[in-house]
């Protein structure tokens, strides 16, 4: 719940490029702050009517985060990836259909996946995250339920009807076995406005026999997703523990190494003419401290005769 998805339009830019506008966007356009927020990305694809770069930009506070690794290290565990179940569930739809990537239409596919009374919505265009957006069910029984997740879709996607420009929806995706979906399943079929289909994240993983007799299914989307994203992704994803940084390109690395070594050599300049001034100053100091030594045995010299004159003298 502490997790904000917010797409934004940034100048057109190279992949390079991006984490830098990215992180200039969030931190300077927004109330985010880089030390309370962690921060990453995905790109989104281009559109015809857009010039310029799209990217879904990911947060979540650095407590929370600090929160989980306080209580799995309790459990003598690791954390070694923290990414957004939503993004996750897409990466293992798209594993197991692939024409979602290769569309060149404009329609686009709805997700809708739920683990107990929260219900998470997401708008896949081309394969890729468009929009998401999660609520929490109030309902006494699954027919209730039904009705309001079926509303709350149609609200979701007129929030985004500016965004949408004109994109209909071809598919419901429902994660999770077709035995919890069934009165869901029928309430989003009777509105006639897409196919209903359903996606068994069971189905993406091979599994013991005990594990194949569970029936609510949907909250282990996000799970297999970032599961199977570890070995092989097949789209990008939200690592909070590793997010996007600015790449520095080969020139960019050269000119650092000529300008440290260049750096090194003024210094080992510096230092060698610093040594031989101090050796030549010192040196001079000797001469003159030998002269003065030379005319004072001189004069110690001719006191002695002086001496010696004025004792035969007396």
């Amino acid at each position: 719940a502490s997790t904000t998805l917010k797409r934004l339009e940034l100048p057109a830019a190279t992949d390079d490029e991006l984490p830098q506008l990215v992180q200039f966007q969030a931190t300077g356009n927004t109330s985010i702050s880089a030390d309370e927020f962690c921060i990453d990305f995905v790109s989104l694809p281009s559109r015809d009517d857009f010039p310029g770069r799209e990217v879904l930009l990911a947060t979540i506070p650095r407590k929370t985060v600090s929160t989980c690794q306080q209580m799995l290290a309790a459990a003598d565990l690791q954390m070694v990836s923290l990414g957004v179940s939503v993004l996750s569930a897409v990466d293992v739809l798209s594993q197991h259909h692939g024409e979602l990537l290769t569309q060149e239409d404009e329609a686009t596919d709805l997700l809708i996946s739920r683990c107990g009374k929260r219900v998470e919505f997401s708008l896949l265009w081309r394969g890729h995250l468009f929009a998401a957006h999660s609520t929490r069910l109030e309902g006494v029984d699954l027919e209730q339920e039904s009705r309001v997740v079926v509303a709350t879709v149609h609200r979701f996607l007129a929030a985004h009807q500016d965004s949408l420009a004109g994109k209909s929806v071809r598919n419901a995706w429902l994660l999770g076995s077709r035995q919890e979906h069934e009165p869901l399943a029928a309430a989003l079929a009777a509105t006639g406005e897409w196919e209903v289909k359903t996606f068994d994240p069971f189905e993406a993983v091979k599994l013991s026999r005990d594990a194949k007799s569970i029936v609510d299914r949907s909250c282990f989307v996000g799970p297999v997703g970032m599961a199977l994203a570890r070995a092989d992704a097949s789209l990008p994803t939200i690592d909070f523990l590793a997010p996007r940084q600015p790449v520095v390109s080969a020139n960019r690395l050269k000119t650092k190494l000529v300008a440290v070594a260049l750096t090194v050599i003024l210094c080992f300049g510096l230092g060698w003419g610093y040594r031989a001034n101090r050796i030549n100053s010192l040196e001079k100091e000797i001469a003159n401290i030998s002269r003065v030594e030379a005319d004072l045995r001189d004069e110690l010299k001719k006191g002695a005769t002086d001496l010696e004159s004025a004792a035969l003298v007396s």
